[in-house]
């Protein structure tokens, strides 16, 4: 992210969006509340902008896809250290598989 206000929106919508299902758009009011902060303001705002709906589905998904990736990514760190003939390395392998799963059914969905 080039601005810190972007980073923060993204970690505040993070958690909301990866929650949903597939084509349910977050509910921003409940999230912000009465925050006034510069960032909730800026959500806010653009919550107002007449996006028309499969835009703003495709910008939850690409979100939904860029967190797994994250997420996979940080997994697969955890994995390659431990001792292949372990539980936890199969337990964290069959993750690795389903999460590998949902983001490719996720980014067929373009």
């Amino acid at each position: 992210f080039f601005r810190d206000e972007h980073r923060a929106a993204y970690d505040m919508l993070v958690p909301v969006l990866t929650a949903l299902d597939p084509g349910m758009p977050p509910e921003l009011g409940s999230l912000l509340g009465d925050d006034d902060s510069d960032v909730a303001k800026m959500l806010r705002e653009l919550s107002q902008l007449k996006i028309p709906l499969a835009v703003a589905e495709e910008l939850v998904r690409k979100v939904q896809v860029g967190v797994l990736e994250r997420r996979i990514h940080e997994l697969k760190v955890r994995v390659e250290a431990l001792d292949h003939a372990s539980d936890a390395y199969t337990a964290g392998f069959q993750e690795l598989i389903a999460l590998d799963r949902r983001r490719r059914e996720l980014s067929s969905q373009e």
